[in-house]
């Protein structure tokens, strides 16, 4: 799977028993050939703090060492992404 033609999934680093409604994958950029982490919310009507979560986290701007830069955000009518 190629997201937005720029991320290629590789793996799938989600474990189930942990993760009650994301998905998280790890996806390699086609433009530098980077790693990344890509977290994936399905939309649906009982996810709804969730999804809010998940777009908050997209505008956390922080630009310290150690940690994540968030990299590109995508929401459609299914689903929310969010590259870091």
């Amino acid at each position: 799977m190629v997201l937005n033609g720029q991320y290629m999934v590789i793996e799938n680093l989600s474990k189930t028993k942990k993760r009650k409604f994301s998905k998280v994958y790890r996806c390699k950029s086609t433009i530098s050939n980077d790693y990344y982490v890509l977290k994936q919310l399905q939309k649906t009507e009982y996810n709804t703090m969730e999804q809010e979560r998940l777009r908050q986290e997209a505008t956390f701007s922080f630009e310290h060492d150690g940690l994540p830069k968030v990299l590109d955000f995508f929401e459609d009518d299914f689903s929310i992404k969010l590259v870091k």
